[in-house]
């Protein structure tokens, strides 16, 4: 099975919790295009069963302070909340997986 192939499988799985009343995502992003491709595959999966919040948060740069304060509110809101966290990862194309530097 070729890496597409599995990450299109991936993809059309509903990963969607059956029984949670509300999910709080967290979105690990840098780029705007990265939020974009998040907030869609949220949109894709909702059941419409339970609501969700989206909280953005970058957590990729440790040397800054996260600013939590959206996260906490979520929570305070919705103590029993399920809480989710994504992140685009970008994997390189099969094609180029075997060549180097040249």
């Amino acid at each position: 099975m070729s890496l597409a192939t599995a990450l299109q499988d991936q993809l059309a799985h509903n990963p969607w919790p059956p029984s949670a009343h509300h999910v709080i995502f967290l979105l690990d992003t840098t780029r705007r295009f990265e939020r974009q491709v998040l907030e869609q595959w949220i949109a894709a999966h909702d059941s419409h069963a339970s609501n969700h919040t989206v909280v953005l948060l970058d957590l990729r740069d440790d040397r800054k302070t996260l600013n939590v304060e959206k996260l906490s509110e979520a929570l305070q809101q919705h103590p029993d909340a399920m809480v989710a966290p994504l992140r685009v990862s970008w994997l390189q194309a099969e094609r180029s997986a075997s060549t180097g530097p040249r």
